[in-house]
């Protein structure tokens, strides 16, 4: 029997669907680990609604038989991108935040003057600036402090004759809201291992949130930013202001095009 014009109709609607709805995917997903897993899903779908289309109902009865399991082991092997992209999919579709509301850049200068003094003093820290998403439980695991924020401040904090030196602050707006603060280290399997637990808290925490950290490292005096899973490293302090300006000045849709693109910035660091 042949294709009738109507099935050719049928087929050209549910390709159309199926291209906007994977193109949705790829919209959403592109930034995170994610990706890769709806890239599969993607030729997945495709080649079954092809065969669907073809009536090859043998090869078709087969990749039926082995699609369930196929789908289950790429859940199982890629839990953790999956989780990634879903957290990153639930922050952009929360509210943005107006241009330049977030933090000023008095505020920036001020983390930036103790983050490169403490990188010379040869002093560690985690300094977390929250973006939309909540991040209470990383508040609630420190100290509250609500203190206003300054440089002098932030290094008070993160002298090594106080308790709050080993944790993470939160900073929000022109406030210190916590000091000494928990952050889970991270899943990944593929970070260098020059990383210390510092980075590898300011990593887990930029895997499940859309917070920007900034870490000094007290070994090696270098200052880095995480955001979205990813790690920028040995950031001169022009980067540095430059990566904050961009993630936490601008929403999600009006952020700008960046890149570190100078030779002295590794995104991973020293092997």
């Amino acid at each position: 029997m042949g294709v009738s014009f109507f099935d050719v109709i049928k087929a050209l609607i549910q390709i159309l669907i199926l291209a906007y709805f994977f193109y949705k995917l790829y919209i959403i997903t592109s930034p995170t680990p994610a990706f890769a897993v709806i890239k599969i899903l993607s030729i997945l779908f495709v080649l079954m609604f092809i065969m669907s289309i073809l009536r090859l109902e043998v090869i078709k009865y087969f990749a039926q038989l082995l699609f369930t399991p196929i789908i289950i082991a790429i859940l199982v092997i890629y839990r953790d991108e999956i989780k990634h992209g879903l957290t990153t999919v639930s922050i952009n579709r929360t509210h943005k935040y107006k241009n330049g509301s977030h933090i000023s850049s008095d505020n920036i200068d001020m983390i930036m003057d103790a983050a490169y003094a403490l990188a010379e003093m040869k002093r560690g820290a985690l300094i977390v600036l929250p973006r939309n998403m909540e991040l209470q439980k990383v508040i609630d695991s420190g100290t509250k402090i609500d203190a206003n924020l300054s440089s002098n401040m932030i290094l008070t904090i993160f002298d090594h004759d106080t308790p709050f030196h080993d944790g993470a602050i939160v900073i929000r707006g022109s406030k210190i809201e916590a000091a000494a603060c928990y952050l889970t280290l991270s899943e990944q399997t593929n970070i260098r291992k020059t990383f210390g637990t510092r980075h590898r808290a300011a990593l887990g925490l930029s895997e499940v949130s859309d917070a920007l950290i900034i870490v000094v490292s007290e070994e090696t005096q270098k200052v880095s930013v995480c955001f979205n899973g990813e790690i920028m490293y040995d950031l001169t302090r022009e980067q540095c202001v430059r990566a904050i300006k961009q993630y936490m000045m601008f929403s999600n849709e009006d952020m700008p095009s960046f890149t570190i693109s100078d030779s002295d910035a590794d995104p991973w660091g020293p092997k």
